[in-house]
């Protein structure tokens, strides 16, 4: 996905959240929002 997006990240993350969303049945918006926040909060990144 990452090869056909410009923007990084960021620019994914509505298409992931999309595919995943409506393909698998996760995650959920609030699921989604949770990950984002906790990734941006941890150090490592």
């Amino acid at each position: 996905m990452a090869t056909v997006t410009f923007g990084g990240a960021y620019a994914v993350l509505a298409y992931v959240a999309q595919q995943a969303g409506q393909g698998y049945g996760w995650p959920t918006p609030k699921e989604l929002q949770d990950g984002l926040g906790t990734g941006e909060t941890t150090p490592g990144r």
